[in-house]
């Protein structure tokens, strides 16, 4: 007998001797308290995502555009799809003003049209609400100075983006994500 067959006997061993009676997401810790509901529910895969991306498009993506597009739908997929993701319509003036600058010269506009919509949906969001919110939040901003935006993200105030700001700052002082 070889000393690694001992050895691969011992480690096996003290795995089985720290996992017994081990279930996922029932552990006693406040992250397990918080997202244990989640343990062993299907996460939609990035590959899937893009799928749904591509599925979506009537045409192809010039080019120029096509790399710069994967990366988004890989990284937003990514950001959605973690647990501690909350949905705000801050994120949605961000979602859609990224994709109207990063657009903004594509040289069809209907394409253009068209790389959005299959873009919002493959994230599971639909484009007219994320628009709605995100012009809540533009509409809201419009005639305020940088001080009076920036004390509203800073939780000061009774606005909604001051809302959302409280919300989002208590999930990042206890490092765990809030529903607002």
């Amino acid at each position: 007998s070889s000393s690694f067959g001992m050895t691969e006997t011992i480690f096996r061993d003290d795995i089985e001797k720290q996992t017994v009676g081990y279930q996922a997401g029932k552990a006693d810790h406040p992250f397990a308290e918080r997202f244990g509901d989640l343990a062993g529910k299907k996460v939609k895969t990035v590959g899937e995502s893009m799928e749904e991306f591509v599925g979506g498009l009537d045409c192809t993506i010039n080019p120029l555009y096509r790399s710069m597009l994967t990366d988004l739908v890989g990284t937003t997929h990514l950001t959605v799809v973690d647990s501690r993701f909350a949905y705000d319509k801050v994120w949605a003036l961000g979602f859609i003003t990224s994709m109207d600058v990063l657009l903004k010269n594509y040289p069809e506009r209907d394409i253009a049209a068209n790389i959005v919509d299959a873009f919002t949906k493959s994230m599971g969001f639909d484009e007219e609400t994320l628009r709605a919110d995100a012009g809540t939040v533009s509409t809201w901003a419009e005639g305020k100075n940088g001080e009076d935006v920036a004390a509203a993200l800073r939780g000061e105030g009774d606005s909604e983006v001051a809302a959302i700001a409280k919300a989002a700052k208590v999930c990042v002082d206890n490092k765990i994500y809030c529903d607002i």
